[in-house]
């Protein structure tokens, strides 16, 4: 194991702890609560049934604190000067384009939502950072002090405990958005809005690698692709300064963009070196690195060793997980062609490739990937596999 391996391990280790931590803490205040309140006739089964019934509550609240959280991201990130990119819950997207507004479906990996803005024509400096960031933390702790409060009155005029509950239900569910989120936490997959305002802010560069983000996004949602945009967008960064997340990112958008390049060997050649090095590489992006480079390697030497040990059990499970993404499917498309031979396997690859693709926000990278599946049949083609 090495030393980004074992500082994963860690990170995700730590991150359970915490998020399990505070769902434990709501699960014991919503338990004292009723075990406390609940009507003295009411029988151990009534209580049970009541203690379940809250907790569904509970869910149901918290999916509605998820809206809330990103039309925080959306109302602060427009309040600090921001422009509107996509707002996503689940899988279910909002984004705009060619001026107007149109639903796809889209998921990450790690999360629940996401609000993604275009950067504004004037820098927004480190506060307007801060405030599109941790616009879902405070519009979720708006939205939960009102009820907050209405939960006060109703303990202090003694209001039947139904009615009690659901104030209380509520608030915790606000919270609880707010501290997962607020809390700086690298998760398996994704850094939490915490993590990414303490990322961005360290200096001027990683203010910088933040916008850079975005305005490639923003370039990406309206059709373009990477090996088409500007060459000083993609500069490799010194491997200290990849430490930090933002930074990291702006080496995996360099990789991408020679992968979109068909510059196999670079691409190789770099993310071996992005995932050799101690970096803020987050765990999607180190996932799809991994991807990425089984590909190269299938549509290149095609060493069976080489590959046994890029396709590792970790890479397996991830590839159960994450199925439905271009860069997945296309690469067992490839696999099953390549490796195992089998046409079956590779159509049911291919099938699920074209079911993302049919509402796939990025229909650029639709495009490229349509490019590198093609490369694969090519390969097998040429070598009669």
């Amino acid at each position: 194991m090495n030393i980004n391996e074992k500082r994963i391990k860690r990170q995700t280790i730590r991150s359970t702890l915490i998020m399990t931590g505070l769902g434990g803490v709501v699960g014991l205040i919503l338990s004292v609560w009723i075990v406390r309140k609940c009507p003295a006739e009411y029988s151990t089964l009534q209580r049970n049934l009541w203690l379940i019934g809250t907790l569904l509550f509970f869910y149901g609240t918290y999916i509605v604190q998820l809206v809330v959280h990103e039309a925080g991201h959306l109302l602060f990130g427009l309040l600090a000067g921001y422009r509107f990119g996509s707002f996503r819950v689940f899988n279910l997207t909002l984004i705009k384009e060619k001026g107007k507004l149109r639903f796809k479906r889209y998921s990450v990996a790690g999360t629940a939502g996401q609000c993604l803005m275009r950067s504004p024509e004037k820098p927004v400096g480190k506060g307007g950072v801060i405030l599109y960031n941790l616009g879902g933390v405070l519009l979720n702790l708006f939205t939960s002090f009102p009820l907050f409060i209405l939960f006060i009155f109703a303990v202090a005029w003694d209001v039947p405990f139904v009615l009690a509950t659901v104030p209380l239900v509520a608030v915790l569910a606000g919270w609880l958005a707010a501290m997962i989120n607020g809390l700086p936490i690298r998760s398996q997959m994704v850094d939490n809005d915490g993590y990414n305002v303490w990322a961005a802010t360290r200096n001027k560069d990683t203010l910088r690698a933040f916008d850079l983000q975005l305005k490639i996004t923003q370039r990406l949602l309206e059709g373009q692709r990477l090996k088409d945009m500007p060459d000083e967008w993609f500069v490799l960064p010194e491997d200290e300064a990849m430490k930090n997340s933002m930074r990291a990112a702006e080496g995996v958008y360099i990789a991408n963009r020679l992968m979109d390049e068909h510059r196999f060997e670079e691409a190789e050649n770099l993310m071996a070196h992005l995932l050799q090095i101690e970096s803020g590489i987050v765990g999607l992006h180190r996932s799809m690195l991994g991807f990425d480079r089984l590909y190269v390697e299938l549509i290149g030497e095609n060493r069976q060793e080489v590959i046994s040990s890029l396709y590792t059990k970790e890479l397996q499970k991830t590839a159960l997980m994450m199925k439905s993404t271009l860069t997945v499917s296309r690469t067992l498309y490839a696999y099953a062609l390549i490796v195992k031979n089998d046409t079956a396997e590779a159509k049911k690859w291919k099938a699920l490739f074209e079911k993302t693709a049919a509402t796939y926000p990025y229909k650029n990278e639709v495009t490229a990937e349509r490019e590198l599946l093609a490369l694969a049949q090519k390969r097998v083609e040429e070598h009669n596999f």
